[in-house]
């Protein structure tokens, strides 16, 4: 287990969901250990342009944190150690990723 991790999970998130597959990318591309993990994020409201340049209600989604799962017991880490488990690129493919599926509600 990482630095920096808590036995915890986060105490408030808007949303959730499974990002195994991006995790064992960044750590375990073999899947030996046999992980799964949740981001957790917060909401904003704002706009967005569509197609045809008109003005969208959209919600933004920024990861707060993420758990990681063993099987034999799970761990939280926030955002900080997040971006650096994962990186920076796969934590932003995962923000962009989960604002369309919220989106698309």
């Amino acid at each position: 287990m990482p630095r920096d991790t808590f036995f915890h999970l986060p105490t408030a998130s808007d949303s959730s969901c499974d990002i195994s597959d991006a995790w064992r990318e960044q750590s375990d591309p073999k899947n030996e250990n046999g992980e799964n993990c949740i981001a957790y994020f917060d909401h904003g409201n704002g706009y967005a342009f569509d197609s045809a340049h008109n003005d969208v209600p959209w919600i933004s989604a920024t990861l707060c944190g993420i758990s990681v799962d063993d099987g034999h017991g799970a761990w939280f880490c926030a955002r900080e150690r997040a971006l650096h488990l994962l990186g920076t690129e796969a934590v932003e493919r995962i923000e962009a990723a989960h604002e369309r599926d919220l989106n698309k509600e």
